[in-house]
C-alpha cells in the first residue's frame, strides 16, 4: 500500500504494526510496519468575519478561511454560530461549504453575537473571534419595544398605587 499527502504539516503520522502468524507452528512471526497519515483539525480560525445588512431580520455573514498553513487539510465545512445577546439559551448554528452565509429569522432591533468554525474531515478547529451585529429596527419592532416599556411603567404605577402611596407623574 502507498500513502501520500500534499503537505506534511496537514497530517499526523501514525505507525501501524501488522503481525501475522503462519499456520505452521515452526514458522517465525512476521511483522510489517506502515506509516499512515491521518488528517488533523484546523489549527487556525476563520479570519476577517463581517456581517452586512440583508434585511431587518437577516444578515450576510462573510469570512476568509484560516491561514493556509493552519488549515491542516481541506476545509470541508464552516459552521456559523449566532445568538441573541439577550437570549443566552438560544444558540443557533448553520452549516455551509462557502465563505459566506445569510442567517435568517433574526429579531429586528436586536444585537447578535456571531462566530465561525472551520472543519476538516478530522473535525472542528478553533472558534473565530466573536463579532457583534445589530439588526435594524423596524416600525413594528419600535412599537413592540415602546408598548413593552409602557406595560412595565403601568405595572410599576399599579404596584405603587396598591401599596397605598399617592403617586403623581407628569409625562
Amino acid at each position: 500500500m502507498t500513502y501520500s499527502c500534499t503537505s506534511q504539516s496537514s497530517y499526523q503520522l501514525l505507525h501501524l504494526n501488522v503481525a501475522s502468524l503462519s499456520p505452521c507452528q515452526y514458522c517465525v512471526k512476521h511483522s510489517l510496519t506502515r506509516n499512515i497519515v491521518a488528517p488533523l483539525v484546523p489549527s487556525g480560525m476563520p479570519q476577517n468575519i463581517s456581517a452586512t445588512y440583508d434585511s431587518p431580520t437577516s444578515a450576510r455573514i462573510s469570512w476568509q478561511p484560516p491561514l493556509a498553513r493552519q488549515r491542516n487539510g481541506v476545509i470541508t465545512m464552516y459552521q456559523v454560530r449566532y445568538q441573541d445577546k439577550h437570549n443566552a439559551i438560544d444558540l443557533r448554528a448553520d452549516n455551509t461549504s462557502e465563505t459566506s452565509l445569510v442567517i435568517e429569522e433574526l429579531t429586528a432591533g436586536s444585537q447578535y453575537f456571531i462566530q465561525v468554525v472551520a472543519f476538516t474531515s478530522a473535525g472542528a478547529g478553533p472558534t473565530s473571534h466573536r463579532i457583534v451585529y445589530n439588526t435594524v429596527e423596524t416600525s413594528e419592532s419600535v412599537y413592540r419595544s415602546k408598548r413593552s416599556a409602557h406595560r412595565i411603567v403601568s405595572q410599576e404605577m399599579l404596584a405603587v398605587f396598591c401599596s397605598g402611596f399617592v403617586f403623581q407623574h407628569n409625562m
